[in-house]
């Protein structure tokens, strides 16, 4: 009786205990599952997706994205792609219901034997609910939520669904995610075009996308490949021999993915300007596609003008030596590392042999000659890294290797590479020994795969002692430049945004040097103080006086005196106000704004949408005050438009992922919102308030007796308009004219002569371009800075050269020389049938005169030197009588002697 007592006893504590239990787990289990994420966010499945951004042509500029991938809908996945993953994952995928508690118990046992994990049993149920509504962390309470999420997923949605699911959103490794895109990255192939040995590569990679990446480890990759098709073999997927035959396959695999962005610095730029009206995070998941106003033909060849002519620039302050020095013991290792890299660029794609390793390249070979051609991964009129493996003063080369290929430098190319110092004017290196040495890396660019000897190296005398010369190519050295620079074209017609670099390299900098740099401006600024003269009274024969002045305690920054000089340092006297301008010249400038007025001229640059802040003294004229590039090309093409306002539009269109249009037509006056908003409402404002005055003004027959004698109702149009000479030159009826078509005009006429006239600081353009173009040129204090902006009918483009930390580009390096060539190499190539440019046009009011060049009167038969200018009508008449004047003196003087 005691014994089944205590039994009865024993039993009761243990069902206790196990109730106890139980409501514990039931309990704990209800806490673990109570804030689980719901199952029906995956029903609409929203994967982070890339965004494309293309140019107007629609080839592709770059992405934008967070996560790589392209969606692949499941009925376009072959059977076999599936069936490999199914092996590699999850064989029993169709018949269980989210776990395979089997296949847990199997691996529990598994792991307990070894004594770590070394089996794995989750399904792609499980891994498709870790990846989208789990974290990664490796907990129980995790693991509970996983199973419980995993079965509730099976009730949801059908095996398939899952699978489109899963295959769509695993990560592959290179950035890869999703099959589709791992099947680009990889292999440069849609899905469907996948082998058999390629879709077990790729199935084998969700396990450990690094570790089994075919790309970093072969070995590792290949018997996963292997694992994959043993599995498909025994599942009964594929036959043996089919699995043989697949195994035993070389498989190439690529290193890289195919697209190679060609315009960082646009795609950020339009990521920027998106992200104010889409969000960053909406571009970079949407799958959007961004059409550009951007020409990519044209703004490739712009970044290179940029490049090339900032290594010229950069060329004539110096030499900085070499980028390492190379010990002999070391060099031959780092010549064939070199190799192995450019081999890399070339062919972005390697074998994986059926060993498990990567079919091994061509050999490094030492005595390599250039008779027999470049070798494939080299080109010419590319710059790559060389070692220097012989200086010869005598013969005026130093020998090179850029990894086998031997080529040479001759004195001549080099002679350029004197010690590094902006502020010296370029003098000539005296011996090459003197800049270079044995065993300096330094950057070449192949000119050719032959170099050509000189007369002297050639002479009888020097010929027993020269090298074979067939054996070399030819190079040059060349540096990367610290220097820096930006360009801008705009079309004027349809005021897209064709071409915008904004530095030398964006890889080095992503700093935008066209929207966020504001530099001074030099001369070219001047421009727009002489548009507001000739609204204020000023014609282009009207004569400047061009001789010393000083001004006491002009603004601020000048506490006694300011004797503003012309750059020559030498002065003219009188002369036109056009040549003043086309010549430069800086006292006339500053004399025409003493004589409009700062605030005049301040305003009326304001109308040109200048909005970064002006200095209200007379050093405004001289370009003293920081304006980005873009407020400058864009002032500039206003008068390219006829004094028409000018929005440079970047971004055509967003489209979403079905193709329905979200938004179009964003300029990049978006980027300066906030600067422009209150200058714009402001005018506006302001020129409705004029409007409307001088529409009351305006005299009206019948007027009341009250208003007979009130001079605001019975002023005349043209005193009421020399009242107010600013709003008459500013404020019109049609808000989108900023300034009146003749002003404009007479300014592009100009602006001609800067490049057509011998005088004018842009004469080396007139020489290249066989088409209407009109510009300015502009350089500021100690040479920090060069500008050129100009345009011609169809396209404005304006170029800034400089350092971004305020430094010389050295003496005589002015806008005309720095910058002017990148503006003539872009213009060329914008226009490559120069015939069909046309003229400007001409508007209303405009009448052109023969004029005496220095004098600017009406030119007579025995003028020496005639030009023609357009003028107002009523400009004609004023040199008509002035002429009439004239005569009339000369006359008077004959008469009294």
């Amino acid at each position: 009786l005691l014994l089944k007592g205590m039994k009865k006893k024993i039993l009761l504590l243990l069902a206790s205990l196990i109730l106890v239990a139980g409501l514990g787990i039931y309990l704990i289990f209800q806490q673990v599952t109570a804030d689980l994420p719901p199952i029906e966010s995956l029903k609409d499945y929203h994967p982070l997706l890339v965004t494309h951004v293309v140019d107007r042509n629609g080839k592709k500029m770059g992405e934008i994205f967070k996560e790589r991938r392209t969606l692949l809908p499941i009925n376009q996945i072959p059977k076999t792609v599936i069936q490999a993953f199914l092996a590699a994952e999850d064989d029993q995928f169709y018949q269980h219901q989210g776990v395979n508690w089997l296949a847990i118990l199997r691996a529990m046992a598994a792991n307990l034997r070894a004594g770590h994990t070394v089996q794995g049993a989750s399904t792609i149920t499980q891994q498709l609910v870790k990846t989208m509504l789990l974290t990664s962390e490796k907990t129980y309470t995790r693991k509970i939520k996983e199973l419980v999420l995993a079965q509730r997923l099976e009730s949801k949605l059908t095996k398939d669904e899952i699978l489109y699911l899963y295959l769509n959103q695993i990560f592959f490794g290179q950035n890869s995610y999703g099959l589709a895109m791992a099947s680009e990255t990889y292999f440069r192939k849609p899905v469907d075009r996948l082998t058999l040995s390629e879709a077990a590569i790729l199935a084998g990679l969700p396990k450990a996308p690094s570790a089994y990446s075919p790309v970093r480890n072969p070995k590792k990759a290949k018997d996963r490949q292997l694992y994959v098709l043993n599995r498909m073999k025994d599942l009964g997927y594929i036959p043996q021999a089919l699995a043989k035959q697949a195994a035993e396959l070389p498989v190439k695999v690529y290193l890289r993915e195919s697209f190679v962005p060609q315009a960082h610095g646009v795609v950020e730029t339009v990521k920027i300007l998106l992200s104010k009206e889409l969000s960053e995070e909406r571009l970079s998941s949407e799958g959007y596609r961004i059409k550009t106003s951007i020409d990519l033909d044209a703004q490739i060849m712009a970044q290179q003008s940029v490049e090339d002519r900032l290594r010229e620039l950069d060329k004539r302050q110096g030499y900085r030596g070499p980028l390492e020095k190379i010990d002999k013991e070391q060099q031959p290792a780092f010549l064939k590392a070199y190799r192995e890299n450019l081999l890399d660029s070339y062919s972005p794609a390697k074998i994986i042999l059926p060993i498990g390793e990567f079919e091994p390249r061509k050999p490094f070979d030492d005595s390599y000659s250039a008779a027999n051609g470049l070798p494939k991964y080299i080109e010419v009129n590319k710059i790559y890294k060389a070692l220097v493996t012989e200086v010869s003063d005598g013969f005026g080369i130093l020998k090179a290797k850029v990894a086998e290929l031997p080529g040479i430098v001759s004195f001549e190319s080099a002679k350029w590479a004197r010690p590094y110092n902006p502020s010296q004017r370029s003098y000539p290196l005296v011996r090459l020994s003197s800049a270079f040495k044995v065993g300096d890396v330094i950057w070449v660019k192949v000119k050719s795969s032959t170099y050509k000897p000189t007369k002297l190296q050639l002479s009888p005398k020097a010929q027993p002692l020269a090298p074979q010369w067939s054996q070399y190519a030819e190079f040059e050295v060349e540096q990367e430049p610290k220097v820096e620079g930006a360009a801008l074209s705009l079309d004027n017609s349809t005021e897209d945004v064709v071409a915008l670099v904004g530095g030398f390299d964006f890889a080095r900098s992503q700093f935008n040097r066209v929207l966020q740099a504001k530099r001074q401006t030099g001369s070219a600024f001047k421009t727009f103080v002489y548009a507001a003269a000739l609204d204020h009274g000023y014609s282009p024969s009207s004569i400047l006086l061009d001789a010393p002045i000083v001004f006491e305690n002009q603004g601020q920054k000048f506490n006694e005196e300011w004797k503003p000089a012309n750059h020559s340092k030498s002065y003219d006297g009188d002369i036109t106000f056009r040549n003043a301008l086309i010549r430069s010249l800086n006292v006339p400038a500053v004399k025409v704004l003493e004589d409009i007025g700062t605030q005049f001229a301040i305003d009326y640059v304001r109308r040109l949408k200048i909005f970064s802040p002006l200095n209200s003294d007379f050093t405004l004229v001289l370009g003293s005050s920081s304006v980005t590039l873009f407020e400058m090309t864009r002032a500039f093409g206003i008068f390219a438009r006829l004094g028409k306002n000018l929005n440079p539009r970047i971004v055509l269109s967003v489209t979403d992922s079905s193709n329905k249009e979200i938004l179009k037509n964003i300029g990049l006056d978006l980027w300066f919102k906030e600067d422009l908003l209150p200058f714009d409402t402001e005018f506006e404002e302001n020129r409705k308030a004029y409007l409307e005055k001088k529409a009351l003004a305006t005299p009206t027959p019948n007027l009341p007796i009250e208003d007979q004698n009130n001079p605001e109702k019975t002023a005349d149009d043209d005193s009421f308009k020399s009242k107010y000479p600013l709003e008459e030159a500013i404020y019109f009826d049609n808000p989108n004219q900023l300034i009146s078509p003749q002003t404009a005009y007479i300014v592009t006429s100009i602006l001609e002569g800067v490049i057509t006239d011998p005088n004018g600081t842009a004469a080396r353009a007139a020489s290249e371009l066989s088409f209407s173009v009109a510009g300015k040129t502009g350089s500021t204090n100690d040479y920090n800075d060069g500008w050129f902006i100009g345009y011609s009918p169809k396209y404005t483009t304006g170029v800034w050269v400089g350092f971004d930390q305020d430094q010389t580009l050295g003496p005589g390096e002015v806008g005309g020389r720095t910058a002017l060539p990148i503006w003539i190499d872009m213009m060329k190539y914008l226009h490559p049938d120069p015939k069909a440019v046309g003229y400007f046009q001409t508007p209303p009011d405009i009448e052109f005169a023969s004029i005496e060049y220095e004098s600017g009167q009406k030119a007579q038969a025995g003028s020496s030197r005639v030009i023609k200018q357009a003028f107002r009508a009523k400009d004609i008449l004023t040199l008509e009588q002035n002429q009439i004047d004239e005569q009339d003196i000369e006359s008077t003087k004959e008469d009294l002697l």
